[in-house]
């Protein structure tokens, strides 16, 4: 006879064995038994096909660019600007062995020994800053403050003393023309130059600009007519979406809560129809992403005032709350209703994570509507790009013996990040986590990380026979 057996959730396929039978006419019993084969392969071909399409797209999308040049080459200074309605911000950004040399002072290569030196130092660079920086307009000089301390910029090319400098002016709007002159290190060395960076303004689309320079400065061109062109809004807009979706990309703690959910959810081994899954899934999508825009835009506008360190607090809590639930609810049956408030507490953290982000970029000081708009689409683009990458590897080995361990050692992996980022962030330290982190969130490093942990997944599961669900284990008992 034949005989059917069901050792997976539905959705897995339906596995036939083909048992003893006897045939029609007289003779021996014929024993064909213990073949299994996947009597619907073209269902799962197909899925695996979807599976891969999501990741190739995923891939794609990341192709198509991410992130910007950096400067610091090591021989130039730099004159960063940030124009906002409310007022301009400017910073310096010097090599530290040209300052020592200028100055006639001792800056060490080592950056601990470099930021105690330039703080007994911080008087004369103070002093040397502000007569070789000038900046204003028709109206007359702007009056600059350079801030009280300084700090140490390490780069690949040595290490730079940055001073934020303070334009104590009130404006109407954002200047577009003004004169600035700038001479550090020029002044004593010729053959030393300078760059001018607008560092961020909306109406030239430029957000966290840390390498494309405007103009240069050099002997006999200290001083310099700033001009800047404006460009479309939606260009404009463009560019912030981009630093909504770098946010999640690079921001390894936002990006591992969004893995550690997703974890929750894919693997889940109760049995269920399609429609019930993809029901569940909207549900969860929903909670999170309302939960999340609330406090982003709490955040963006100001309703909501955290520090870094108590939003780090609070990214960190989240991360490790999200994780250590993806393994419970591997072996324990969660509620959708639980599921759903688990969901809309992540949200409120990962959205704390994100206006924070928000906040530092200077986006909330013009434009901050439209900019939120921008950034939370772009936001969204990520975590659908993550979501894309972890659920292949994720799917395939749900319904395999491999499946436990993938989900308690990557909820284990998480938990200790989180662990980790609470110390770091509590006790003010900084411990060498984005040394760790940092092969996660480099392109097109981390990709490589996905497509091993796919091709890992495939090779297991061609390999591995399907295991039962919980559900149907308890039937095949009874």
């Amino acid at each position: 006879m034949i005989g059917f057996h069901r050792p997976t959730p539905p959705g897995d396929g339906v596995l036939v064995r083909l048992g003893s039978f006897a045939p029609m006419s007289s003779g021996p019993v014929v024993d064909v038994e213990s073949r299994t084969f996947d009597a619907t392969p073209l269902t799962r071909t197909t899925n695996l096909r979807r599976l891969l399409v999501a990741f190739t797209a995923a891939v794609a999308v990341l192709a198509s660019g991410f992130g910007s040049a950096e400067a610091h080459s090591g021989k130039q200074s730099y004159l960063y600007l940030s124009l906002f309605d409310d007022g301009v911000e400017a910073r310096v950004e010097i090599p530290a062995v040209d300052l020592s040399s200028v100055l006639d002072i001792e800056i060490p290569r080592n950056v601990e020994e470099a930021e105690a030196a330039i703080a007994d130092q911080a008087p004369a660079i103070r002093e040397y800053i502000a007569a070789n920086t000038s900046l204003g307009d028709d109206d007359g000089t702007w009056r600059l403050d350079v801030a009280d301390e300084g700090k140490i910029l390490a780069t690949e090319n040595g290490l730079y003393v940055t001073f934020d400098v303070d334009v104590d002016e009130t404006f109407d709007e954002a200047p577009d023309t003004f004169v600035a002159e700038f001479s550090v290190i020029i002044e004593s060395d010729p053959e030393r130059d300078a760059l001018l960076i607008i560092e961020n303004d909306w109406s030239s689309a430029n957000f966290a600009n840390e390498g494309e320079h405007l103009l240069g400065f050099s002997v006999g061109m200290t001083e310099q007519l700033v001009e800047i062109e404006t460009v479309s809004t939606l260009t404009a807009v463009g560019e912030v979406r981009g630093l909504g979706t770098d946010a999640v990309r690079t921001g390894i703690d936002l990006m591992l809560i969004v893995v550690a959910l997703t974890l929750i959810l894919t693997m889940d081994r109760r049995p269920a129809s399609t429609a019930d899954r993809t029901a569940r899934l909207a549900r969860v999508a929903l909670a999170f992403i309302v939960t999340f825009t609330l406090t982003l835009w709490a955040s963006g506008l100001g309703l909501v005032d955290l520090d870094e360190r108590a939003a780090g607090i609070t990214v960190a809590l989240t991360l490790a709350a999200t994780a250590i639930a993806a393994g419970f609810a591997r072996f324990r049956d969660i509620a959708d209703r639980s599921t759903v408030g688990l969901t809309a507490l992540v949200g409120l953290g990962f959205g704390i994570g994100l206006g924070s982000a928000f906040v530092d970029a200077g986006l909330g000081r013009r434009r901050s509507v439209l900019g939120l708009i921008a950034f939370e689409a772009g936001a969204v683009v990520a975590i659908a790009i993550v979501v894309a990458c972890v659920v292949v590897p994720m799917i395939l080995l749900r319904s395999t013996r491999w499946g436990d361990l993938l989900t308690v050692g990557l909820a284990a992996v998480l938990t200790a990040y989180a662990i980790a980022w609470l110390g770091e962030r509590g006790l003010s330290e900084e411990w060498p986590i984005e040394e760790v982190a940092n092969p996660l969130r480099v392109w097109p490093r981390n990709l490589w990380f996905v497509a091993l942990a796919i091709g890992a997944a495939l090779l297991l599961r061609r390999f591995t026979a399907p295991t039962a669900s919980p559900s149907a284990e308890e039937s095949s008992s009874e």
